[in-house]
């Protein structure tokens, strides 16, 4: 008979967001195995026998982060024309400025600057996840269309990447630059090209 797994005696969910911060604030690269045993309190053996390895690890706090802020921006665009909900998206930037979370970004586009193009794995990740809110701001725009907020010949996916790209590219300056009024000015520009 073989010998039975002990049962886990943590939250997974609770191990995965302390470890998400450590890998936000210091990186994949960054972050040492010792870095996650001090943030969760688990010794290294429960930490591999429950998530693997490091990498494997990282990808599930991806995953988390992808899914909570999935379901954050379905909140804010519901009940919300398209323009609005466009708008509202874009945004989080703001308060992200506001939170002073800019300083540290946002946590998949800091993946994508960092590993996009170093692991097969984080690659594909990234990869889906863009093809989420292409299709996302596509369907949207199409919406737009429909009830007349967006001009009928708009090419829905060029201007879904290009909100995405603008999207990207705030969450990245919005480190940098801390002025609110500076932000959306950019965001009053790309929004007034649609």
């Amino acid at each position: 008979m073989g010998v039975m797994a002990k049962p886990e005696s943590f939250d997974r969910t609770d191990v995965i967001e302390k470890v998400t911060k450590v890998f936000w604030t210091k990186g994949y690269n960054g972050t040492s195995m010792q870095d996650i045993v001090d943030a969760t309190g688990l010794n290294r053996s429960s930490i591999y026998n429950s998530f693997g390895d490091k990498h494997s690890l990282y990808l599930d706090t991806l995953k988390h982060y992808k899914k909570q802020t999935q379901s954050a921006s379905l909140a804010s665009v519901i009940n919300k024309t398209p323009k609005l909900a466009i708008r509202s998206l874009f945004d989080s930037v703001l308060t992200d400025v506001d939170a002073k979370q800019g300083e540290i970004g946002c946590y998949i586009t800091n993946c994508t600057a960092e590993l996009s193009n170093m692991d097969k794995t984080t690659a594909d990740f990234l990869a889906d996840n863009l093809d989420d809110m292409i299709d996302m701001f596509t369907n949207l725009i199409e919406a737009g269309k429909q009830t007349g907020e967006f001009k009928s010949d708009l090419d829905s996916k060029a201007t879904a990447l290009y909100l995405f790209t603008n999207l990207q590219g705030l969450k990245l300056t919005g480190m940098l630059v801390k002025s609110k009024e500076q932000i959306s000015a950019v965001i009053d520009k790309v929004l007034g090209d649609l």
